[in-house]
């Protein structure tokens, strides 16, 4: 090390390994000296980052910062480096995990983020703490980019943008057996198993609320996804319809039959007595359907 007790005869003994924990590194870190001034020797040294400095630059930068002539003893340079970690991944996954499994959680599901590195993640050395800070979307997706930032006990801290892979794991429903294109969908024809939806598709079809029909043929153990499905309109083509209008003030009501498949709210055509009229489907009090 330096010995600094006289400046006019000061000496430096290499070789010397300095350790630090910042970017900037001053004379008074080298020489131990809080009386020397504040001389800056490196800046913006980055994490796991070394710089080595040769006996006679470093006579020179000593020369030229304090205007002193250094005696130089044994061999080697200074090597200054910057302490560092590199955070593990599963650590990582887990915060990011827990992170989208709070923010995410009406989605029903178990939630596993699994980041996609091409580099390490470095950051201080010691006891660090990491969070997430933004997401890229408001929807959870199956790739998305995430801000994590890492700090470390004395405040320092570093911002990383990460790819993340997801994995949502909801409970789906697959078909029992073997079905036929336009078979209508009961409860009991599907049994559900927990797999990752992105694996399958995004939306879960509620099979026990809306009625729903086969729009192609399907095998056993095949997902319930929304290409082989279609909704059951509420009246088929063929049906009959009550169809209402009023007439010089008199309501009359008949039975028509509609032409194309339609739902409540929706204009369909009907005819009766060879005659066509295009109608809006309503729904009654009692459930029935009827056309005005």
């Amino acid at each position: 090390m330096l010995c600094w007790a006289n400046y006019s005869n000061a000496s430096l003994n290499l070789p010397i390994t300095l350790e630090v924990d910042h970017g900037s590194v001053y004379m008074h870190e080298l020489v131990k000296d809080s009386d020397i001034p504040n001389i800056l020797i490196v800046d913006g040294l980055r994490l796991g980052e070394s710089v080595t400095i040769t006996g006679a630059e470093l006579k020179v930068l000593l020369k030229k910062k304090l205007d002193l002539n250094i005696k130089i003893n044994g061999e080697g340079s200074l090597v200054i480096h910057r302490r560092s970690q590199v955070i593990p991944t599963e650590r990582i996954n887990f915060v990011v995990s827990e992170y989208l499994q709070s923010k995410y959680s009406s989605e029903l599901g178990r939630i596993v983020a699994r980041i996609q590195l091409k580099t390490k993640v470095i950051a201080p050395a010691g006891d660090v703490s990491i969070r997430v800070k933004e997401v890229e979307s408001r929807d959870l997706k199956e790739r998305m980019f995430i801000w994590v930032e890492i700090q470390s006990s004395k405040g320092e801290s570093v911002l990383r943008k990460l790819l993340v892979k997801v994995e949502n794991f909801q409970a789906y429903p697959f078909f029992k057996s073997d079905m036929k294109k336009g078979a209508e969908i009961q409860e009991e024809d599907v049994v559900y198993r927990v797999v990752n939806i992105f694996g399958i598709g995004s939306v879960v079809p509620d099979v026990g609320v809306r009625k729903w029909r086969l729009s192609g043929a399907v095998s056993k153990h095949y997902p319930v996804t929304l290409d082989v499905i279609e909704t059951i309109p509420d009246i088929l083509r063929g049906q009959k319809l009550k169809v209402r209008l009023s007439l010089n003030g008199i309501r009359i009501e008949y039975l028509a039959s509609v032409k194309s498949d339609a739902n409540i709210n929706d204009f369909v055509v009907t005819t009766f007595n060879g005659k066509n009229r295009r109608v809006l489907v309503k729904q009654d009090i009692d459930g029935s359907m009827y056309g005005i």
